[in-house]
Order: C-alpha cells, then structure tokens, then sequence
C-alpha cells in the first residue's frame, strides 16, 4: 500500500512541476522604446 501512495506523490509532483513550467513559459514582458533610443540608420 505504500508503494502505491509514494508513486503518487511522485507522479503528483511531475504534475505541478509541468504545469508550472508552463505558465512560466507563457510570461510576456513588453517594453517601449522611444525612436529617439535608437539607431537613425535602423531601416
């Protein structure tokens, strides 16, 4: 009985761990530039 308790654990952790490396793969930073920062020869 506790093999089956610790398989799920396990397979309770390989779950969070999926899920949150999914939401982190989903984070957008957006950052302004103004034209002014940039290069005048930038086509």
């Amino acid at each position: 009985m506790r093999s089956r308790s610790v398989h799920a654990c396990a397979a309770a952790c390989v779950a969070l761990s999926l899920c949150t490396g999914a939401l982190q793969a989903q984070t957008l930073r957006t950052e302004s530039i103004l034209p002014t920062a940039t290069d005048p020869a930038i086509d």
